[in-house]
């Protein structure tokens, strides 16, 4: 199936490139009408939506098979606080508190940085966006019996207990009046699994609907500069 997928994703993007660059070269064949221009902005919206399904699908069968994933020692609280200023003006923006809170002395990881930040990116960037104006963001990290323990508690909208079972699955999105206009695909906690998974670690959430939502991700941490 993983193949399979790999595969469709692949061969869509040429055709949907060709249908993208037909969309932006419409203006030039002539001047639009209120009508026309609308469809052809509506299209170019659903175009986008599939490049970056596309480009999502193609990213995590690349998880899951190992590529790009080289190893080095890691100190995540490095990690967290690069994702924290790059959406700390999202975090304004709606006027939430964002607070951080690492432990000193840290435990080194071994992981892929890259990784690593689009984990703690997608996990920070959920939080704001499914929080309230106003709200609260936590993001905590913390050495944890040969492990290091990363957080990101929220006082947004919450999840269901039948759904938290199924967060990380892939398409798997939250159904309610509160999420409903929240563009997304489902794939983003799936992508942070997957990672998570690739380094040895573990990933779980803890909720209550109308409440908020902690999301934990544990390493293992090195013992020694020769782990």
């Amino acid at each position: 199936k993983s193949d399979f997928v790999a595969t469709i994703t692949h061969d869509l993007r040429s055709p949907l490139t060709v249908i993208q660059g037909a969309l932006r070269l419409l203006p030039q064949l002539g001047q639009l009408n209120d009508e026309q221009s609308e469809f052809a902005q509506r299209a170019s919206r659903s175009a986008e939506h599939m490049d970056r399904l596309i480009s999502s699908l193609l990213d995590i069968g690349q998880i899951e098979a190992g590529v790009e994933m080289k190893m080095e020692p890691v100190q995540l609280s490095e990690v967290v606080e690069q994702v924290v200023a790059n959406l700390q003006e999202e975090a304004t923006g709606k006027r939430l508190t964002l607070d951080l809170e690492l432990a000193d002395d840290l435990s080194v990881v071994r992981g892929n940085p890259t990784r690593l930040v689009q984990v703690v990116t997608n996990l920070l960037d959920n939080a704001i966006r499914y929080t309230p104006e106003g709200g609260r963001v936590a993001v905590r990290a913390s050495d944890d019996g040969g492990e290091v323990t990363v957080s990101v508690t929220d006082t947004g909208v919450g999840i269901p207990s039948q759904a938290k079972d199924h967060v990380f699955q892939k398409f798997y999105r939250v159904e309610g009046s509160q999420t409903r206009e929240l563009e997304g695909i489902g794939l983003g906690l799936a992508t942070v699994k997957s990672i998570v998974d690739r380094h040895g670690g573990r990933v779980w959430v803890k909720s209550k609907e109308g409440e908020g939502s902690t999301f934990y991700f544990t390493l293992p941490a090195m013992r020694g500069q020769g782990d």
